[in-house]
């Protein structure tokens, strides 16, 4: 079998170096996962307490959530930059989840949910936190199934035929939003933090960004 010319890494890295241009989302996701960082290494948590408080254990665990978001945030923008949108997904359910759980930590006031979270017991399952429909469609990707292929990685043709693609995609109109869904959610949970930690954000601008993004990007329907 005759090897045809090896030009994927050379469409991935075409695909990096066009991405601001194609896809809008990604600064903010950029501007989020900056505010992100900010708050964490702004954040001091000392040893773990015989007694923590309430207050001390949901900072604990919003401080961790915050750092497993800032990592997938960051590793979401560079699949969608390089046109694996499939696998950015992933990140996508991460994130999600980890914004869901710390929402119930947060509006907590025992602590107990931090309490449990901390000690490896997730309280609810995540299709039940996000929706189940939304969360079968997020799963497909990072399950080894056929729904990673058919809701992912089949085009229709003109002639209603299918093609799967193999190599990097761009497809703005899967991405934006995604990039926006996510940095919204990031944003929710530095804010989360920082109000547990006392610091003080002027998010407006910020706000007015995601705003805006969501009114481009994203369905009413859906947001």
């Amino acid at each position: 079998m005759a090897r045809e010319a090896w030009i994927v890494p050379q469409r991935e890295t075409e695909f990096a170096e066009g991405a601001d241009g194609e896809l809008e989302a990604l600064s903010l996701a950029d501007e989020v996962s900056r505010l992100l960082a900010e708050i964490i290494q702004n954040v001091s948590i000392g040893a773990t307490m015989d007694e923590p408080d309430a207050d001390d254990l949901r900072r604990h665990a919003l401080w961790f959530m915050a750092i497993i978001t800032f990592r997938a945030l960051r590793a979401a923008m560079h699949m969608f930059a390089i046109g694996y949108e499939d696998q950015a997904v992933g990140f996508h359910r991460l994130i999600d989840e980890i914004h869901n759980r710390a929402m119930k930590i947060n509006d907590d006031d025992s602590g107990d949910q931090a309490r449990a979270w901390l000690e490896g017991k997730n309280f609810g399952k995540g299709a039940k936190l996000a929706g189940q429909e939304f969360w079968e469609f997020l799963s497909g990707p990072v399950h080894a199934n056929v729904a990673a292929v058919h809701d992912w990685l089949a085009v229709t043709q003109p002639d209603d035929t299918a093609r799967v693609t193999v190599g990097p995609e761009r497809r703005p109109e899967m991405a934006n939003p995604a990039l926006t869904f996510i940095s919204g959610e990031g944003r929710d949970i530095a804010h989360m933090l920082a109000r547990r930690c006392d610091l003080h954000l002027d998010l407006k601008t910020l706000d007015a960004r995601i705003h805006a993004a969501q009114a481009a990007h994203i369905p009413e329907d859906a947001a």
